[in-house]
């Protein structure tokens, strides 16, 4: 497992394993301002094993727990709302060869 903290922007995975993601909410000023709110943390499976990413404690993201990154070479770009995580990009790197043409999914 790998605890992501407040200092990983990008992360390059490989292997299987669990990555807890840092609190979306962290410290909250006088203001009322929730530190983390605005966040942003790209991960990147870069082998061929299953990244599992969770939120810290009841944090969810897009609505789940957890959420598997399984494929080679996909990614996910998380930002937090000061309260849990959303994914705002994610690519998938599926190809699919049929006859003489390159069908690319995304």
């Amino acid at each position: 497992t790998y605890a992501a903290t407040v200092l990983d922007d990008v992360l390059l995975c490989t292997g299987t394993f669990t990555l807890t993601l840092y609190d979306a909410i962290g410290k909250v000023d006088n203001l009322g301002i929730k530190q983390n709110a605005g966040r942003r943390i790209t991960i990147k499976n870069i082998g061929t094993g299953i990244i599992t990413i969770d939120g810290v404690g009841s944090q969810t993201i897009d609505g789940s727990t957890t959420t598997p990154i399984a494929d080679q070479y996909a990614l996910l770009t998380l930002c937090s709302d000061g309260a849990n995580w959303h994914i705002i990009a994610e690519t998938v790197s599926t190809y699919k060869v049929l006859g003489k043409a390159l069908v690319m999914g995304f």
